[in-house]
C-alpha cells in the first residue's frame, strides 16, 4: 500500500456564482480580489493551510494559502485567473 503524505498536499475547492451578476472572490491574507463571472465554475488549488471560506451574498472570501483559481467553464474554460504571486 502507498504511503500518504501530506506535506505539499493540494486542496481543490469548487464554488460557483449562480448569480446573473459578477461576485468577488477574496483572497486571504493577501487581500487580492478576483471577479467570478455570473454562473461560472470555479476550482481553487490551495495549499493545505486553507482556513476557511466565508460566503455571502455579494461573493466569497476564502481564508487560507491559495495558489490558483481556474474557470472551468463559462467562456474563461480552462484559464487560470488568478496564481499566487511568486
Amino acid at each position: 500500500m502507498p504511503t500518504t503524505s501530506t506535506t505539499g498536499a493540494i486542496q481543490l475547492i469548487r464554488v460557483r456564482n449562480t448569480t446573473d451578476k459578477e461576485q468577488e472572490l477574496w483572497i486571504e491574507p493577501l487581500g487580492d480580489r478576483v471577479v467570478l463571472s455570473p454562473d461560472v465554475l470555479y476550482e481553487l488549488a490551495a495549499t493545505n493551510a486553507l482556513e476557511e471560506i466565508d460566503i455571502s451574498a455579494d461573493g466569497f472570501v476564502v481564508h487560507g494559502w491559495v495558489t490558483r483559481v481556474t474557470a472551468l467553464s463559462g467562456e474563461q474554460e480552462g484559464r487560470v485567473i488568478w496564481e499566487l504571486p511568486t
